[in-house]
């Protein structure tokens, strides 16, 4: 059954109605594009992630009878509201029992974390009542439990999305490009950036008129899989960043990817790794080792990597 958006209070819960149930979502590797643009005589700050279905997490949950809901791990309250404005919207009774989050995103990276932990919390949620809910809602509350979302619960297709309102400003053309993905961070390890508190960019009317620009060539990009000019897109909105949130060896790591014949180097935005971008059939292990061995010289760490191959076969069950 397909909830509507305007449903809420809808079933009065009696003892042993929730089951045992879990939720899935994915992350994602940064952004191909983020920005401002205006639409309407109005500025939306918009993104287009860049979906990783092999990383994401898992909410099971346990239900009780009585005692409230707690969760673990304890620190993780923006999926216990999530789930809890998910459960208020499918019934009037209050939801009791353990939520336990697992998940395989590193926190505050710029991969999704807290989105993907607050959707798979309303699924399962969901799926706890034997309820599902409609992405556009799934959005909407993933919005209201955390103030900024990405677009993941919407799977592998390809979103304009105002992570800052929790609604798709435009439906893209096809599914996520066909990359394989190289996920780099500094050698000295992790820089964790806390989103919440990162200072929006005060872009010019320049870059403004920029990002509209460059969202119709995304667009026209997508539609006939130009994965090179999605890769020149993807550096050019990381340019602009750098001159509010630079994030040191950009550059470094651009030109060593390049020499290995990376069709771009994309970012996490409100996060600090990079994300080289190659066509198809290109990582072998042989490139692999020694893209690995030459970012190792400047400092780079590849943090993880992924093949067409190994994302096609994890897409589907990220999505359930």
């Amino acid at each position: 059954m397909i909830v509507s958006e305007m449903s809420s209070s809808l079933c009065e819960l009696a003892p042993g109605r929730a089951m045992c149930a879990t939720g899935v979502a994915m992350g994602h590797a940064g952004e191909y594009l983020q920005g401002v643009i205006e639409d309407g005589g109005e500025r939306h700050s918009v993104l287009i992630t860049i979906p990783t279905p092999e990383l994401g997490s898992r909410v099971h949950f346990g239900p009780a009878i009585g005692g409230g809901l707690e969760s673990d791990p304890s620190w993780k309250r923006k999926s216990r509201r999530a789930f809890e404005l998910a459960w208020k919207s499918l019934c009037d009774s209050p939801p009791a029992g353990c939520l336990r989050i697992d998940s395989d995103l590193p926190v505050s990276r710029g991969m999704g974390s807290s989105t993907a932990d607050c959707v798979a919390a309303i699924r399962a949620a969901a799926h706890s009542l034997g309820r599902s809910l409609r992405e556009n809602l799934v959005a909407r509350l993933a919005h209201t439990a955390e103030r900024s979302s990405d677009a993941t619960m919407y799977g592998s297709r390809l979103m304009v999305f105002r992570h800052r309102e929790g609604r798709v400003h435009r439906k893209l053309p096809g599914v996520t490009p066909p990359f394989d993905l190289v996920i780099v961070e500094s050698a000295q390890g992790a820089h964790p950036v806390d989103t919440d508190r990162m200072p929006r960019p005060d872009y010019t009317r320049a870059e403004i008129a920029e990002f509209s620009q460059l969202l119709m060539r995304f667009n026209a990009a997508a539609g006939r899989s130009d994965l090179a000019e999605i890769g020149t897109i993807a550096e050019r909105s990381a340019d602009i960043n750098q001159r509010y949130h630079p994030l040191p060896g950009l550059l470094e790591t651009r030109a060593i990817a390049r020499a290995f014949g990376a069709l771009g180097t994309a970012i996490a935005h409100s996060g600090d790794i990079q994300v080289l971008l190659f066509a198809p059939n290109i990582l072998n292990a042989g490139v692999q080792h020694d893209l690995q061995r030459e970012l190792a010289r400047a400092g780079i760490a590849v943090w993880r990597a992924f093949t067409r191959r190994e994302r096609l076969l994890k897409s589907a069950d990220a999505c359930l």
